[in-house]
């Protein structure tokens, strides 16, 4: 008997058996996913624990354990490696470490790290080698795809500084076009010509938007409209002509694309997003038919949802990539190929605006229809009024802080053409001595500007006016709600801008 620390006592233990001790390990291994060998060199008999001879998928004493058995199961890739160390573990009378492969015997492949430690006798004579065999797989698994999220972060920043800049140069593109569009004398002719542009310019913009709130793995910035679905899609259509029709016909085949679009209600959409979903389902039902054919795009009403379709003559699908063509990474495309937005890519664009995607019917050698379903969108009749308020007649006298001179003058120019007065400043300092003797009602102002940014200007607005001057920040950056609630700003205008998204702000000031 012996006391406890609470001063009871109790009966002493029985001593545990060698038996005992060998079932402990025997479970510490399992629960560890390792296997551990002795070689007795001088006999050159080998003995395998039972997880050994798990790990390579054969049950515990069902063959005759050896070197060669086990070399056998290492992966062609790192047969050598293994060898080589072995030998110079042998040679050296040291240690080795060996992260590699292992095939087992149902052909399946696991990532394993190999140990060995050499034990000599007095004469300083290797006599036995112990190591161990334990599995990575997970780790591995967990590491490539901590190294791929890590790349991801590191291109979606670089994705969203390139975008900022692209954003900038897309905003003086649209500033002068958009001065040039209200000069009389047009024709109407020129007119559709400069809107084609615009359409153009527009539809860069989102994508380039797109682009860069795949930086942003925190806020997932939805920037959804009513759109006309039936107008986006052929203006899809013709964008990406080029693709489907000119660079097709070059090599002697041809695409026939029929559309069949009924009335529909508009849906609440990403305009930019739904517009690389276009381009990818076609260029998919391309791809799929490597000798032309032909696409049939429909759109329809049903159960209060808007519905469509795309249906190809391709090559179509076996069931195993049906089932799996929404899955991240999954392709049966080489590189070259397949490096556009990817299904999983459209099932995410379509999914995270309320809808759902599907592969209706597919068969090998005859073709493949993908569906898509929207539902119609409850805020339409809001939005058709909301777009028909008339401005009210009041004007207001406003501020343009920017460093670029030509974004900043084609704004004043088109503010002042809404019959507002507007002043401009090249920077932060400088829209402060401007404030100190001008009335002012609204302040736009770019967020990267030297010496004074946009968030300090208006910090230094809010010190000294409160909340008499409404504050709108301009930026080719993507700027979620809490950044702009915790800056105490009114509105965000995201560059690139029309002078219709100037003339919303404005109305709601």
């Amino acid at each position: 008997m012996k006391k406890t620390s609470n001063g009871n006592e109790q009966q002493d233990k029985k001593p545990r058996k060698l038996s005992d001790y060998i079932q402990l390990l025997s479970e510490a291994q399992e629960m560890a996913h390792m296997g551990s060998w002795e070689w007795n060199v001088v006999t050159n008999e080998v003995e395998w624990s039972d997880m050994m001879f798990i790990l390579l998928g054969l049950k515990p004493s069902s063959t005759m354990p050896s070197y060669q058995l086990a070399l056998h199961h290492v992966h062609p890739d790192d047969k050598e490696r293994y060898e080589k160390a072995i030998q110079e573990t042998l040679a050296n009378k040291t240690t080795f470490y060996l992260e590699n492969k292992i095939v087992k015997e149902d052909n399946s492949v696991i990532s394993v790290i190999s140990r060995a430690k050499c034990f000599l006798d007095e004469d300083e004579n290797l006599i036995r080698m112990v190591g161990t065999v334990q599995e990575i797989s997970l780790q591995k698994r967990l590491e490539k795809a901590h190294i791929k999220h890590q790349r991801l972060i590191a291109f979606g920043e670089m994705a969203s500084s390139i975008a900022h800049d692209f954003n900038n140069s897309l905003q003086s593109m649209i500033g002068n076009l958009e001065i040039v569009k209200i000069q009389k004398g047009l024709s109407d002719s020129s007119l559709d010509k400069l809107n084609n542009i615009m359409n153009v310019i527009t539809d860069v913009s989102e994508r380039v938007n797109a682009l860069q709130s795949f930086s942003d793995t925190v806020n997932e910035n939805v920037e959804s409209e009513l759109i006309d679905l039936n107008s986006i899609l052929k203006e899809s259509l013709n964008e990406s002509q080029p693709f489907w029709k000119d660079n097709i016909e070059k090599i002697g085949l041809k695409i026939n694309i029929t559309t069949v679009f009924a009335d529909s209600p508009k849906i609440n959409c990403n305009k930019g997003e739904l517009k690389s979903v276009i381009f990818n389902l076609i260029k998919n039902s391309i791809e799929a038919m490597p000798e032309g054919g032909n696409i049939i795009i429909e759109t329809c009403i049903k159960a209060k949802s808007v519905f469509i379709t795309f249906t190809d003559t391709g090559i179509g699908m076996d069931e195993e990539s049906k089932l799996k063509i929404f899955q991240p990474f999954y392709t049966t495309k080489g590189f070259k190929e397949g490096r556009g937005l990817g299904m999983s890519g459209v099932y995410g664009l379509i999914n995270k605006h309320g809808g759902n995607i599907g592969v209706k019917f597919s068969e090998l050698g005859k073709g493949t229809i993908i569906e898509i379903v929207y539902p119609i969108s409850k805020q339409n009749e809001i939005e058709e009024i909301s777009k028909n308020r008339k401005m009210v007649n009041k004007h207001y006298n406003v501020l343009w802080v920017d460093d670029d001179l030509s974004i900043r003058e084609n704004a004043s120019e088109l503010i002042e053409l809404m019959g507002h007065k507007c002043g401009i400043a090249n920077g932060g300092k400088n829209a402060l001595k401007y404030l100190n003797h001008n009335k002012c009602d609204i302040v736009f102002t770019d967020i990267g500007m030297p010496e004074m940014n946009g968030w300090e200007l208006s910090k230094n607005i809010r010190n000294t006016c409160g909340d008499k001057i409404k504050i709108v920040v301009v930026t080719g950056w993507d700027i979620d709600e809490n950044t702009k609630n915790d800056h105490d700003v009114n509105f965000v205008l995201q560059k690139p801008f029309t002078m219709e998204q100037i003339k919303e702000i404005i109305m709601n000031v």
